[in-house]
């Protein structure tokens, strides 16, 4: 989630970000697109390259970091603002009459984009998880980096927290199995007194047999 100071500078980004994703969308690197299984050179059909082209996670976090970077950038002197280049949206008019002459005034409102460019103080992203923002090679340093809260609709993230889950349900089945080899051990063990005491008693009865032959004898 990224959240801006204010709505010129959230728009400005928008705008930006909204380009780069056109330009990934129709002016894409033709060997993403190339079959590998099949024939060597063929491209993939419309079905296959819609994955392909749709998966844009790291283009969107590089995009992102090269939008904020653009900002952090102060306005050179004579740089036409997005109005005036024709990138963003075509500058809001107040059209009125002037009194007495009869002609149509425009009254120009200005972007603000240089009241802002220069700094992203404010800017702040939440991951749902900080490791993407690795897909970019930097971050301008005014940008706070934090993690996204989980709501109740949303799945566990990070990973960490389902894996501590199944980590502690794979130490539960192994302490269930160690108790169940301790007290099949123990049975046995129990098992083979029993069967010593038998034996021993079996041994006591032969000895007392014998002697009551000899006494008669």
């Amino acid at each position: 989630m990224l959240s801006f100071p204010s709505p010129p500078q959230g728009l400005s980004a928008f705008r930006k970000l909204r380009e780069f994703r056109r330009l990934h969308e129709t002016a894409y690197d033709p060997a993403l697109v190339l079959d590998k299984k099949g024939k060597a050179g063929k491209l993939l059909s419309r079905k296959g390259k819609t994955p392909v082209l749709m998966n844009q996670k790291a283009n969107s976090v590089a995009d992102m970091a090269a939008t904020l970077l653009w900002q952090a950038r102060p306005m050179e002197k004579g740089e036409p603002t997005e109005d005036e280049s024709g990138n963003g949206e075509v500058e809001s008019a107040d059209v009125r009459k002037a009194p007495r002459q009869g002609r149509v005034v425009r009254k120009h409102v200005a972007s603000g984009e240089e009241l802002w460019r220069g700094s992203v103080r404010g800017v702040e992203i939440r991951w749902r998880d900080v490791l993407d923002a690795e897909f970019a090679e930097t971050w301008p340093e005014e940008v706070v980096h934090g993690q996204l809260e989980v709501s109740r609709h949303t799945a566990v993230w990070p990973p960490v927290e389902a894996l501590k889950k199944v980590e502690a349900r794979e130490v539960g089945m192994v302490e269930e199995v160690r108790e169940e080899k301790e007290e099949e051990q123990q049975e046995q063990e129990l098992s083979g007194m029993r069967a010593v005491k038998a034996l021993e008693a079996e041994l006591r009865v032969e000895i007392e047999e014998e002697e009551a032959r000899a006494r008669r004898g």
